[in-house]
């Protein structure tokens, strides 16, 4: 089978993740099928419910005991599929079972992670803010396939007149004459 996000092959759970059969995906689980298997370029069953946005299915996969952390071939994870295509309740699912796991959130935090992106376009204070307070670097860079942009949050934030979000990084040190 071909997937239409570029993998060549993909199992059957990969299959029903990506077309929310939810039914079958049960099945599959029930007869143990591998919930970490990635797919030629690296996407997993997990990456594919999120990324289309199938949050009954990403429940489903996660309660299975999916991993959320495994990245692709171009570093996203099922969180960060997920935020490209703003599915935000789809999100805040995966943030939980992030931080439920041991070692947590594994991404740098000089490098601003897709769903703190999402947040800071949204203007969500609270979720930048969390993010800062475990660590996320006020200057921290937006990445794109590995490769840090030049725009930073605060920068980020400015341009959307997010006023509460802008102060909030400049109160944790965001440098206000950085260039981008």
């Amino acid at each position: 089978w071909l997937d239409p996000y570029g993998d060549d092959v993909v199992t059957l759970l990969m299959l029903a993740a990506l077309v929310n059969a939810c039914n079958v995906a049960a099945l599959l689980v029930e007869r143990k099928a591998a919930l970490n298997t990635q797919a030629d370029r690296g996407h997993t069953a997990l990456m594919l419910a999120s990324f289309t946005g199938h949050a009954t299915m990403v429940h489903l996969l996660l309660e299975a005991g999916a991993d959320p952390h495994i990245r692709t071939e171009e570093d996203m994870d099922a969180r960060s599929m997920a935020a490209v295509k703003r599915h935000k309740s789809i999100v805040a699912m995966l943030n939980k079972a992030v931080a439920a796991t041991p070692g947590g959130d594994a991404v740098s935090l000089s490098m601003v992670p897709p769903h703190i992106s999402m947040a800071c376009m949204d203007g969500d204070v609270e979720a930048v803010a969390a993010w800062l307070d475990s660590g996320g670097a006020p200057d921290a860079e937006f990445v794109y396939n590995k490769q840090p942009k030049r725009p930073t949050l605060l920068m980020e934030a400015s341009a959307r007149d997010h006023r509460e979000l802008v102060d909030l990084l400049i109160e944790r040190g965001a440098d206000v004459n950085k260039v981008g």
